[in-house]
């Protein structure tokens, strides 16, 4: 659902050629403590979500590709067959992970609308 949420943050700013909104902040940074505390899911998420912030740093351009693209077309998966180089070096050594597309593309969404969020408030967009 928070893929849901980031990807019409992001549709939002892109309409409106703005940043993103300074009061629609993302979970912050979580601390060791806090990960360690979660269940199995929540500890996944988190994983998840570091992978597909490594993707967005590594082939911005290539997210944008898959997040512009219409789910139910080929051309969302031509998108992600162009962001393949980049799944295992941002995957920890000796990691597999296995996600639906539709999940992949929500991680991409809120890591997409983190970068955004962090990047306009240091002023850098």
């Amino acid at each position: 659902m928070r893929g849901v949420i980031a990807e019409a943050l992001l549709d939002s700013a892109r309409g409106k050629k703005k940043l993103a909104d300074s009061t629609l902040t993302p979970f912050a940074n979580l601390s060791a403590d806090a990960i360690a505390a979660m269940d199995a899911k929540g500890q996944a998420s988190v994983v998840g979500l570091d992978f597909a912030q490594c993707i967005v740093a590594a082939s911005p351009d290539g997210v944008k590709a898959v997040l512009k693209s219409n789910p139910e077309w080929d051309e969302q998966d031509q998108a992600f067959e162009q962001l393949q180089p980049y799944f295992a070096p941002c995957l920890p050594n000796g990691a597999q992970m296995t996600f639906s597309k539709l999940a992949l593309r929500g991680l991409l969404a809120e890591a997409s609308y983190r970068s955004l969020y962090f990047k306009t408030l240091a002023g850098k967009n």
